[in-house]
């Protein structure tokens, strides 16, 4: 077996150390002194963060549905269309 050398052993000396600035060559403009990183983000994700948002700040419960169908089901008039809720499982399967 033959080991060819990788690079210099020592080389993790130099960590931490800046390198030398290169003047830019001709014919390329010099990186701006101030220059700063950015993210955009697309209208798709501004949408569903709003979307997201207004879901968060919405009710879970609707008080008056559910005082309805409580009064229903103590009287005995609430009454479960099987088969429709049977279409709608079968719906989102």
């Amino acid at each position: 077996m033959r080991i060819n050398s990788t690079g210099s052993v020592h080389a993790s000396a130099n960590v931490g150390q800046s390198a030398p600035v290169q003047p830019p060559r001709s014919g390329q403009e010099p990186a701006p002194a101030h220059r700063r990183d950015g993210v955009e983000l697309s209208n798709d994700l501004k949408r569903m963060r709003r979307a997201q948002a207004a879901a968060s700040d919405a009710p879970d419960v609707r008080a008056e549905r559910v005082a309805e169908i409580k009064a229903r089901i103590q009287s005995g008039t609430y009454h479960v269309d099987t088969d429709a809720l049977a279409q709608k499982l079968l719906d989102h399967m």
